[in-house]
């Protein structure tokens, strides 16, 4: 039963104990994306809230950039066992290898890739991922949520990618590290997610993508049980 300073609840109170601290709440399906069974392997991505240049030319900078901004204080993915890495390119390295998404082996290549919400699917497959011919729209939805849980919604060249249509170094800007990178749009269902622009100075702090390894779908985990009292107005509290 619960109480409230003392006294028991009435009917008209609602309890509803929950399985996961508040933060947890909004991330509990990354576990176990929407359409996928248990032992279905996928993988996530997000759009850093945080943001930096792009005038290094040394790709481990940027993998360093995107797992800080994994493990942050108020980021829902920082409890998932994986490693980030920036969907980003150099001139030593394309974003297909520093990603492990080369789609040309035959046939599809690679697993479903979702957004941080868990609900929300990007991509099919790796030949998804890297379509040149889909300027028209054949993404699911734009790789624009972050990962503290925020949609950014706004139409502007706000990801730092250095990269080409089919994951490669250059686009209509060059790599990471030159004067003019390639930038991308955050929240756009066509291949301009990668590739729309080049930048007029690579100094400018700006946002990255980060695409996780690959996971497994496992039962969620519980963790400390939560009361909510909606009835009475007082939101939620975390139990010990």
């Amino acid at each position: 039963m619960c109480f409230i300073h003392g006294k028991p609840l009435l009917a008209l109170c609602v309890c509803v104990v929950l399985l996961t601290e508040a933060k947890s709440i909004q991330a509990q399906s990354i576990y176990h994306p929407e359409g996928l069974n248990l032992g279905d392997e996928y993988r996530l991505i997000f759009l850093t809230a945080g943001k930096r240049d792009a005038t290094s030319s040394d790709i481990e900078d940027y993998n360093s950039f995107v797992n800080s901004e994994a493990l942050a204080l108020d980021s829902i993915v920082r409890d998932l066992d994986v490693e980030w890495r920036a969907v980003a390119s150099t001139t030593e390295i394309d974003a297909i290898d520093n990603t492990g998404t080369d789609p040309s082996l035959p046939g599809e290549t690679g697993v479903p890739i979702y957004l941080v919400d868990g609900a929300t699917r990007f991509v099919d497959h790796y030949d998804n991922l890297w379509d040149p011919e889909s300027l028209g729209g054949s993404y699911h939805s734009g790789a624009n949520i972050t990962q503290i849980g925020t949609k950014v919604v706004q139409i502007a060249n706000d990801t730092w990618t250095g990269t080409d249509f089919f994951g490669l170094a250059g686009g209509l800007g060059g790599p990471l590290g030159s004067p003019s990178p390639s930038l991308g749009i955050s929240n756009t269902t066509n291949s301009r997610w990668i590739n729309n622009k080049s930048a007029s100075i690579a100094t400018e702090p700006l946002s990255f993508y980060a695409l996780s390894s690959v996971l497994t779908v496992v039962p969620e985990p519980s963790g400390a049980a939560l009361i909510l009292m909606s009835a009475f107005g007082i939101g939620r509290r975390r139990l010990s």
